[in-house]
């Protein structure tokens, strides 16, 4: 196989799985499930509960995808596509800033 392949699924494997681990801890420690809307709050908490959604958006999308009450084919394989964009994107972002890249 390419080692570029193989780069590449290791950084959305490790995008979705952060994904995953943030979402899991915001649910441990609030006791709300993490979705795409911002609660209202102190205007400081704005750029990390952005960032937050930002990392996790991938493990949100996929929960959403699977959770809706329309089983559409089309729109499951649309939603674990555009996730599994995401979730390189944000793999990356991740290994870049741990200097893995």
């Amino acid at each position: 196989m390419d080692p570029a392949f193989l780069t590449y699924v290791m950084m959305a494997a490790i995008g979705f799985a952060a994904g995953g681990v943030l979402m899991s801890g915001f649910f441990l420690v609030t006791g709300k499930p993490l979705g795409f809307a911002l609660t209202p709050g102190p205007v400081w908490t704005v750029p990390l509960h952005l960032m937050l959604r930002l990392i996790a958006g991938p493990a949100i999308l996929v929960h959403n995808v699977f959770t809706m009450e329309d089983d559409s084919f089309g729109l499951v394989v649309a939603g674990v596509s555009i996730a599994a964009c995401w979730s390189l994107g944000s793999g990356a972002l991740l290994m870049t800033s741990l200097g893995q890249l």
